[in-house]
C-alpha cells in the first residue's frame, strides 16, 4: 500500500514538471512610448548628460556602487 502511494507521488511530480514549461510571449510591435524612449536614448546629448551625472555621483560618493540604498546628499 505504501508502494502505491509513493508511485502516485512520483507520477504527480513528473506531471507537475511537464506542466511548468515557461510561457512564450507573442511578438508585438513597439508602442509609441517605446519608440520615443528609444529615440531619446539614441540622442548623443542625452547619453552624455546621463553619463556625466552618473560619473559625478560615483566621483563624489564612491560607495554609491556598493551600497544598496545610496546617499546622494
Amino acid at each position: 500500500m505504501a508502494d502505491e502511494s509513493q508511485k502516485a507521488v512520483s507520477i504527480d511530480s513528473v506531471n507537475s514538471k511537464e506542466v511548468e514549461k515557461p510561457q512564450i510571449q507573442p511578438i508585438s510591435l513597439p508602442t509609441v512610448e517605446e519608440i520615443r524612449g528609444q529615440d531619446i536614448w539614441n540622442n548623443c546629448a542625452v547619453r552624455s548628460v546621463v553619463s556625466g551625472v552618473m560619473g559625478m555621483l560615483i566621483l563624489f560618493n564612491p560607495h554609491f556602487l556598493y551600497s544598496e540604498f545610496p546617499n546622494i546628499c
